[in-house]
Parts: C-alpha cells; sequence; structure tokens
C-alpha cells in the first residue's frame, strides 16, 4: 500500500504526463506481482503499458517524452544484462554505473539526435559519477525478480 500510494502520489506532483505514467503503471504492475508473489515478463509489461495508454489517448505517441521514456525502458531492458554480463570483471556498482545510462543514452540517441540536432557528450560521464552516490537497483536483481528480460 506504501508503495503503491507514493507511485500515485509522484503521479499527482508530476501531472498526467505519458513518461510518468509509463513509470507509475510498471511500477504499479511490478507491486502487484510483488504482493501476489508472482514473476513479471518487464518486456510485456511495458509493452502492455505503451498498448494501455495509446488507447487512453492516441496522440501521446508523437509526445516526446512518451518516446524517450519507452525508448531508454526498452534500452534497459534489453540491452543492461548484456553489458553487466561484459562488465562482469567490475565490482557491480560500478558495472552497473556504466551499463545502465549506457543502454539509455544509445536506445535515445537517435530520437535526442533528430528532435534537438546535438547530443551530450558528457551525459554517460556524469552518470558514472552520480550513479555509485544514488541506491539504484542492480539489473540482475531485478531481472531474477521479474523473471527475466
Amino acid at each position: 500500500m506504501l508503495g503503491s500510494g507514493t507511485l500515485l502520489g509522484m503521479l499527482l506532483l508530476t501531472g498526467v504526463q505519458p513518461s510518468v505514467l509509463r513509470a507509475v503503471l510498471m511500477g504499479l504492475g511490478a507491486l502487484t506481482a510483488l504482493v501476489m508473489r508472482r514473476k513479471t515478463k518487464p518486456l510485456g509489461a511495458l509493452i502492455l503499458t505503451a498498448v494501455l495508454l495509446l488507447l487512453f489517448n492516441p496522440l501521446w505517441i508523437w509526445d516526446l517524452g512518451f518516446q524517450l521514456s519507452f525508448l531508454a525502458t526498452l534500452g534497459l531492458l534489453v540491452t543492461v544484462p548484456p553489458l553487466m554480463g561484459r562488465l562482469d570483471w567490475l565490482p557491480t556498482l560500478f558495472a552497473g554505473a556504466i551499463a545502465i545510462p549506457l543502454a539509455a543514452t544509445l536506445w535515445t540517441l537517435p530520437l535526442q539526435l533528430y528532435h534537438f540536432g546535438v547530443a551530450a557528450p558528457y551525459g554517460i560521464l556524469v552518470n558514472l559519477l552520480v550513479t555509485p552516490l544514488v541506491d539504484v537497483h542492480h539489473p540482475r536483481r531485478l531481472s531474477q525478480c521479474h523473471g527475466g528480460g
């Protein structure tokens, strides 16, 4: 209940935007699966969330926040696990600090270049410096909790 309340509170504070709704719906799905002691399929949850949001408002397909949010999440789901495997020689925290921003950047870079014509090359470096300072969930643990990618 606390997690659901927090997600809904975030939605109220930030407003009903497609990217926020994606996070809230996926979070509620994960919390529901946790309470029911069931595994989820994150990629299926992402697709279901996209379908639900586009049924609610089909014009959100053109919303840049919607596009970036789904691309970044897709990138995390499909690219972080293989990157973590390649970086297994590093401590988990540092491997995650590299894999997570790199995956999100790679998947959103074409859209950023299309809309803005530039990319921030320092973005990955900044994420490398900041990620160890925040409590991030380990991608391997997340994929185990949710039944894999």
